[in-house]
């Protein structure tokens, strides 16, 4: 007699054999990081206006507006890939959200990603990502910047960073450009080293600044960060849709950035 039945089999642990794929990349996977905005998730809307970006790092450092003067941005849903993002300057008006005062980068490293598309082309300066004052340089430390003035050639993007000495150190790319961009800024004073990378690619490096102002001051996202009152016209501020956005107050390495950028890219399909 068969020590089993062909009629009646052992069942199978399913368990057992079952796939384990890994799971997706996640900003959360990597340490360090500070902020992360998505239009996707966490927007508060009055109407198509938004009024805040709620920070899903887990640290609660949202992006509020009302900002006195300036015009919320609008929410616009798939703009890129199926994908929401929100609309800034669409009127030439001083479009903007700000962050609570922060500390953020004045260890002098950091790392900033952003996806957005720039599309004003007649604007030959709009800062995106900005710690400082808008009015005032010298109270600024950081800047991605789609479009940047300067006396070469005013059709540049930039990421700029400000030591202690109140000396900017801009990083170019050129020309700038009006298409979807995944724009990667990175400072380490540890590495001494500032890199400029757009789409995965090194666009810009130079030596590290040798300090940072040691500033508690709003991030503005679409225009200055400062509570100086932005230009009614504008000025300086961004014109354009912005995706996503994530800080690390440290900077990643480049498998670290490498996976940043392709988790964007996968998301975003932008190259």
């Amino acid at each position: 007699m068969p020590l089993y039945s062909t009629a009646c089999p052992l069942p199978i642990n399913r368990k057992i054999f079952r796939h384990r794929g890994s799971a997706p990349f996640s900003p959360t996977d990597l340490t360090g990081l500070a902020l992360w905005l998505k239009a996707d998730a966490g927007v508060t809307l009055s109407g198509s206006n938004v009024t805040a970006w709620a920070d899903q790092s887990g640290n609660g450092f949202n992006a509020n507006g009302n900002v006195t003067d300036g015009v919320n941005p609008t929410f616009v849903s798939n703009v890129k890939n199926g994908k929401p993002a929100l609309r800034f300057g669409s009127n030439g008006d001083a479009t903007v959200l700000r962050t609570a005062p922060t500390t953020f980068g004045n260890n002098g490293e950091f790392t900033i990603f952003t996806v957005n598309q720039y599309n004003d082309a007649d604007n030959n300066w709009a800062e995106l990502i900005s710690k400082g004052d808008l009015a005032t340089a010298e109270g600024s430390q950081f800047a991605i910047s789609p479009r940047f003035i300067s006396s070469v050639d005013p059709t540049q993007s930039a990421f700029g960073v400000m030591g202690d000495d109140y000396n900017w150190s801009f990083l170019y790319q050129e020309p700038a450009s009006t298409n979807w961009s995944i724009v990667c800024g990175t400072q380490s004073i540890t590495n001494n080293s500032q890199q400029y990378h757009i789409n995965g690619s090194l666009v810009s490096s130079f030596a590290s600044v040798g300090a940072i102002n040691q500033l508690n001051i709003e991030i503005g996202i679409g225009n200055s960060g400062s509570n100086s009152t932005p230009s009614s016209a504008n000025y300086g501020g961004f014109s354009g849709d912005l995706a996503e956005v994530i800080f690390y107050n440290r900077a990643v390495t480049n498998t670290e950035r490498q996976q940043v950028e392709s988790y964007l890219n996968t998301k975003y399909a932008i190259y």
